[in-house]
């Protein structure tokens, strides 16, 4: 079982180090991250970058054009030509957020052969950093907040395009999964930061 790891980034150099350190020290080895950069990334980006160029586990890609729609273009992308097992799982993130070192962890150690979807708590800077509890629907999810198994996701696609786009994606993906036989599970702690 591997954790697929798509982060969508634009111009932020220091938060996307972050977020990169941030799997870096995960307890959990088993994963991998492709950072899809919206439009030609600038050197401080790309100085970051270079820092993880013998990471194995870690790709950068940059487009041609900004797409400007936050990023859905790009995951949608990503999320059709990543390549992995029926075990594997996707998360979707943003180069903005912060994972705690277990997150890998304790996302997978719920993980039964029944499960499509493991989503947690979260905190969010819109709400002023307030715990927010997550359910997977609109307005009550982040992108960041859930992992779902990733022939699940790529059925699902990601056809939005608009700053709803997080919530109906995971309402999808756990429509599909209902549909399936395979089961959500909610973890109930906050593991990770929206910022």
């Amino acid at each position: 079982m591997k954790l697929h790891v798509i982060v969508v980034a634009y111009n932020r150099a220091i938060p996307l180090r972050t977020l990169i350190d941030c799997f870096m020290i995960q307890t959990c080895p088993d994963w991998d991250m492709t950072i899809i950069h919206d439009g030609p990334a600038p050197d401080d980006v790309k100085q970051v970058i270079a820092l993880y160029a013998k990471e194995d586990r870690v790709t950068f890609i940059e487009t041609e054009f900004r797409e400007e729609n936050w990023g859905n273009n790009n995951r949608r992308q990503m999320l059709q030509i990543l390549d992995g097992g029926p075990e594997d799982f996707v998360l979707i993130t943003n180069d903005d957020n912060y994972y705690v070192p277990k997150f890998i962890q304790m996302m997978f150690s719920v993980i039964k052969p029944n499960t499509g979807i493991v989503f947690c708590n979260f905190l969010h800077h819109t709400l002023e950093y307030r715990n927010m509890i997550s359910e997977l629907k609109l307005n009550y999810i982040d992108m960041g907040a859930f992992i779902v198994r990733l022939h699940l996701a790529q059925q699902v696609g990601f056809a939005h395009n608009d700053s709803g786009a997080d919530g109906m994606f995971a309402e999808e993906c756990h429509a599909m999964a209902q549909r399936t036989g395979l089961q959500a599970i909610h973890i109930n702690i906050t593991l990770f930061v929206h910022n």
